[in-house]
């Protein structure tokens, strides 16, 4: 069977609300990496953003920042052997059905970039070896990779280098390094709140911010824990405070599905007494975060994981989720 490359990625929806989807894709891409290692404990990701100085103006405000060009994401993880590099070529592939894998995340990157450069160490025997590819929209959509060279390098690594952010998309994306952080950690809220989370950084030029440090110190800290069953479905809640909040007043339901946000949804509109600033017992403001998973909504997501097929009457199941 023949894949049109860009009718694929046409027929794949990613509004542009979503801008950041394509690089949390990515990240839960070598967090997957680093688990199939067993190297979650010694893995590490970096994420690396890259922005657009070409309108040659000095920005005079700390607040204010230059557009985002690229991100370019690096692990250590495993890389792009025979096995991972076949998976990456078979649209739809059903290689990480396990984890919850649709098989169509690498389109998203499409969707919002020109062109992505992958390049990978890994080991083929006890010998490591180098396998480089660009994925864009083409005739065969990858270009290279089906041959590989010995490695300068002793080690593994990977990096994806997201390129060409598109206007439409870029324009949505946030520009705050802190604000991207705080939107990776809450995509990928289970992998911080388990044992053995990897370390990720982001860095933007010179500053560089340890999301599991970050996670500890804001998360982490002021989060509880429970289960509650609706109907015969059972689901599982992280609720949490996120002290020194930019936004006090945005408290938010994330509904989750194989350990990745899918949608986030104001709580105000649900509970009245949210719908102002709420601060500790020693009045400092913070927003109240909660994230329901479970298997139900592991099963009910969309294969874009910008939504889940549930209906949407006012008795639907998400509403009485809020309810509880």
């Amino acid at each position: 069977m023949l894949i049109d490359i860009a009718g694929r990625i046409s027929n794949v929806y990613l509004p542009r609300t979503k801008a950041l989807l394509p690089l949390f894709e990515t990240i839960v891409n070598s967090i997957d990496a680093l688990e199939d290692l067993n190297n979650l404990n010694c893995g590490e990701i970096t994420v690396y953003i890259e922005r657009d100085h070409s309108q040659g103006q000095l920005l005079d405000s700390d607040t204010t920042y230059y557009p985002i060009k690229n991100f370019l994401v690096e692990d250590n993880g495993p890389g792009f052997n025979e096995d991972n590099f076949v998976s990456f070529k078979t649209s739809d592939t059903t290689y990480k059905k396990n984890k919850g894998g649709k098989g169509i995340g690498r389109f998203l990157w499409l969707k919002a970039f020109d062109s992505v450069t992958i390049q990978s160490v890994f080991r083929d025997g006890q010998a490591y070896r180098d396998r480089t590819f660009n994925f864009l929209l083409s005739a065969n959509g990858i270009e290279g990779g089906e041959t590989f060279t010995p490695s300068k390098q002793n080690s593994l690594k990977t990096t994806v280098h997201l390129k060409g952010f598109k206007k439409d998309f870029e324009e949505q994306c946030p520009k705050k390094p802190s604000t991207i952080a705080h939107k990776i950690i809450e995509h990928c809220l289970s992998v911080f709140l388990s044992d053995n989370c990897p370390n990720i950084f982001l860095v933007d030029g010179s500053d560089q911010i340890n999301l599991k440090l970050l996670f500890q110190k804001e998360y982490q800290a002021n989060s509880l824990k429970c289960t509650f069953k609706v109907k015969s479905e059972t689901f599982n809640m992280a609720s949490m405070k996120l002290l020194r909040s930019s936004d006090p007043y945005n408290h938010r339901m994330h509904y989750c599905a194989n350990n990745r946000e899918v949608l986030s949804e104001p709580l105000k509109d649900d509970i009245p007494d949210l719908n102002h600033k709420i601060t500790t017992t020693d009045g400092e403001p913070f927003s109240y975060l909660t994230f329901v998973s479970g298997e139900y909504l592991d099963k009910s997501v969309n294969s874009e994981r910008t939504d889940f097929n549930i209906p949407k009457e006012p008795t639907s199941l998400l509403k009485d989720i809020v309810s509880v």
